[in-house]
């Protein structure tokens, strides 16, 4: 089906309120009311993980469980047990802890019966997250069902379905072309050319994009390192907006950050930095980090205030969208590799020396 370039009214109206996971996951609810589309959506997921679910009776969404919190959509048993799990991601990053604990809620929940976990993302996250779910569930036993699909897939499925029902602005097709919209706009990495604001003080005259590009590649780099990503931090003194992340290393609860820097930026330089807090991991991280700093590529960019460390992520003037995002992410995991943190899943990733 060829679409046009038309995003739905409600679809921008809801992503310029914030509305993203719960609000798509809760719109998915409402269309499976309807048993074509229901059994469409249970269909695909049984021939994804090669399950046979006749035992599925019902599928509901933002199912809470008091030992293992929410689950985004759970295909259930008549008894209500969680004969499937999925976990329904947008922007936020999925994390290795929300794979194993959603895992450890079907083993607890579900004793004498086969389970699937499917994993519902972004056309541009599957091949990530399949990897990702690979080295998660290595050593699971017995091997586990699980499933990377993407939205396109599912809304692919539900609308040949409801194009078997009534047609017109009022019907189930009309719903989900609103719900097609909502993903596209909440998943689109849209960054016009930076042009002089690149670098030095003219950042300011893109605030808003640069902001949103922090969040782009904050989501990438969790991805990569399979870590949760802290919410939008805004600016205190010369950092910020700026998102958290926990690194793999040197030390446990090592955390590091990726936003802008104003004073670095009123200095002629690059506006976005990834920065090494002097508490993070209990004290001990930075006085491992800076050795392996000066002898790595990095050893002429990086910056210390005296407190933080400070790691420059260059903005190519000329780039835009996912080219940008793809270029700022692979700086960052370049020098997040170089200090030992995380691994490479990219072989794309290098470094900005």
């Amino acid at each position: 089906m060829v679409r046009g370039h038309h995003d739905p009214l409600l679809a921008l109206l809801a992503s310029r309120a914030g509305l993203g996971e719960t609000f798509a996951t809760e719109a998915i609810g409402v269309v499976l009311r309807e048993e074509r589309l229901r059994r469409a959506f249970v269909d695909l997921l049984a021939r994804e993980l090669g399950m046979d679910l006749g035992g599925v009776t019902a599928v509901r969404t933002e199912v809470h469980h008091d030992a293992f919190g929410r689950t985004d959509i759970e295909c259930q048993s008549a008894n209500g047990r969680p004969l499937v799990v999925v976990e329904a991601k947008i922007g936020a990053p999925l994390s290795d802890g929300q794979i194993a604990r959603y895992i450890a809620l079907q083993r607890d929940e579900v004793r004498d019966l086969e389970t699937g976990l499917v994993l519902l993302v972004p056309v541009s996250l599957v091949e990530r997250v399949r990897q990702q779910s690979r080295r998660v569930l290595a050593s699971e036993l017995p091997p586990r069902r699980v499933a990377v699909i993407s939205w396109d897939q599912v809304l692919d499925e539900l609308e040949a379905a409801a194009g078997q029902l009534p047609q017109g602005v009022l019907s189930f097709s009309a719903d989900l072309a609103q719900l097609r919209g909502l993903i596209r706009v909440r998943t689109r990495e849209t960054v016009a050319p930076l042009g002089s604001a690149a670098v030095g003080p003219a950042w300011e005259s893109r605030s808003e994009e640069l902001a949103e590009l922090v969040d782009f590649v904050s989501a990438r780099l969790a991805a990569q390192l399979g870590c949760e990503r802290g919410p939008r931090v805004n600016r205190k003194f010369t950092f910020g907006p700026a998102r958290y992340l926990e690194a793999r290393g040197p030390v446990p609860r090592t955390f590091f950050a990726i936003g802008l820097n104003t004073q670095f930026a009123a200095q002629g330089q690059t506006p976005l930095w990834l920065r090494f807090n002097p508490k993070t991991g209990g004290g001990a991280a930075l006085a491992i980090l800076r050795p392996r700093l000066r002898e790595s590529t990095y050893a002429h960019l990086w910056r210390s205030d005296g407190r933080c460390i400070w790691i420059p992520i260059s903005l190519d003037p000329v780039l835009r969208d996912e080219a940008l995002v793809d270029d700022c992410e692979r700086q960052a995991m370049g020098a997040l590799v170089a200090l030992g943190i995380g691994s490479v899943t990219d072989p794309e990733v290098g470094s900005n020396a």
